[in-house]
C-alpha cells in the first residue's frame, strides 16, 4: 500500500457513502472473449458508434475494450492475423480513453497500431485532480500514495475488487483485461 493523506481520501469515502446510501450498487458486469473474428466484428461496429470505448491491454497477450459499462470485450490474440486488421480498425476508428495509456499507448504504437482519437489517460486526470492523493511523494523519497486503477476503482466506484493476479488460465488474463476496460470507461 501507499500513503494516503487523511482529509482527501475521506472527502471522497464520505461521496461514495452518500452514493450508497441513495441506492448506488455495483453494476452487474460480464466479459466476451472473442475467439473468432466473426465474433468480435459486431462488437467493433458498436464500440465505431460509442462516443468513446475503454481500453486496456495486458503487455502482448491480450487487448479488451468496453462501449458499455457493463462489460469488456477481450480480444486474445490482437497482434495476429487476422486479429490484427480488426485491432487496427477498431484502434482507427473509435474514440479511447486509458488507464495509465502512455505506457499502452507506447506499445501499440511498438507494435504498428495506429490510432488518431486517443482521448486520455485517466490516471494522469486523476492526479491533476487530486495531487494530494495521487502520486504525492514525501520528503526524503519516503512513501507516495496508490495511483492504480484498483485504487481508483476502490474509490470511485461500487465496483467488486477484481485485480487478482494469480490467474489460474489464459482466460483469467483475459478476464481481467476486460473488466479494467470496462472500469476505465
Amino acid at each position: 500500500g501507499g500513503w494516503i493523506p487523511g482529509y482527501p481520501l475521506f472527502r471522497w469515502d464520505v461521496r461514495k457513502a452518500g452514493r450508497y446510501l441513495r441506492g448506488e450498487r455495483s453494476t452487474p458486469r460480464h466479459e466476451v472473449i472473442c475467439r473468432e473474428v466473426s465474433d468480435l466484428t459486431p462488437h467493433i461496429e458498436a464500440a465505431l458508434k460509442a462516443p468513446r470505448i475503454g481500453l486496456d491491454i495486458e503487455e502482448a497477450r491480450c487487448l479488451a475494450f468496453s462501449y458499455d459499462h457493463t462489460f469488456g470485450v477481450g480480444v486474445p490474440e490482437f497482434r495476429r492475423e487476422p486479429w490484427r486488421a480488426a485491432t487496427q480498425h477498431l484502434l482507427e476508428g473509435a474514440h479511447f480513453i486509458t488507464m495509465n495509456g502512455d505506457y499502452d499507448t507506447h506499445r501499440l504504437r511498438e507494435w504498428g497500431f495506429h490510432f488518431p482519437h486517443w482521448s486520455g489517460d485517466i490516471m494522469l486526470k486523476w492526479h491533476a485532480r487530486e495531487p494530494l492523493i495521487a502520486g504525492k511523494k514525501e520528503s526524503g523519497g519516503g512513501q507516495r500514495t496508490e495511483k492504480s486503477l484498483r485504487f481508483l476503482i476502490s474509490l470511485l466506484t461500487m465496483n467488486q475488487f477484481h485485480k487478482v493476479y494469480d490467474f489460474q488460465s489464459a482466460d483469467d488474463e483475459v478476464v481481467l483485461c476486460c473488466r479494467d476496460a470496462a472500469n476505465t470507461l
